[in-house]
């Protein structure tokens, strides 16, 4: 993830906006097909924080329905 202003910086005379990448994010899942246009996304994931290091674990769980 991209963050425009991850370091604002005030001088005397100027603010000066530094972009920075904040951390990384990685998905493995699969995808469920259900009866009638459905479908059930599970996912699992990490986020790695690119200042700190730390890493964190995410769950993702989704469900679609198309109405077509």
């Amino acid at each position: 993830f991209y963050l425009w202003n991850k370091d604002v910086i005030y001088t005397t005379s100027d603010v000066l906006i530094i972009p920075g990448t904040v951390s990384f994010r990685y998905f493995i899942g699969t995808e469920i097909e259900l009866k009638h246009n459905q479908s059930f996304l599970l996912s699992y994931g990490l986020r790695q924080k690119f200042d700190s290091g730390s890493l964190n674990g995410i769950i993702r769980i989704s469900y679609s329905k198309n109405l077509k």
